[in-house]
């Protein structure tokens, strides 16, 4: 429990959460321009700041009219979890 709380406090820990957290809503951006092709506009407040859209924890999600799932937070995890391989993976590499 210590050693976690020493982790917690550490700045380049943080650092990287806040990196996991900027990939996470990138992720959700993104997919969120890729999602809007068929579509002639798209609402950066309805699409990816609509709270509706983020409080589903429901993971088999809201499937839409396109066929893909209508929930922010599990694009944001999947975003979140990727971005924190990479940074491992770098560290990794770096301590070669």
């Amino acid at each position: 429990m210590n050693r976690l709380i020493k982790k917690l406090k550490d700045k380049k820990f943080q650092i990287e959460i806040i990196w996991c957290g900027l990939g996470g809503i990138g992720f959700v951006v993104l997919t969120g321009l890729i999602g809007v092709m068929g579509r002639s506009h798209y609402l950066i407040q309805r699409d990816i700041f609509s709270l509706n859209k983020w409080d589903d924890w429901n993971f088999s999600g809201t499937i839409n009219r396109t066929g893909g799932i209508d929930s922010n937070i599990v694009e944001f995890i999947f975003g979140f979890i990727i971005t924190a391989i990479l940074i491992w993976s770098i560290k990794t590499y770096k301590k070669l």
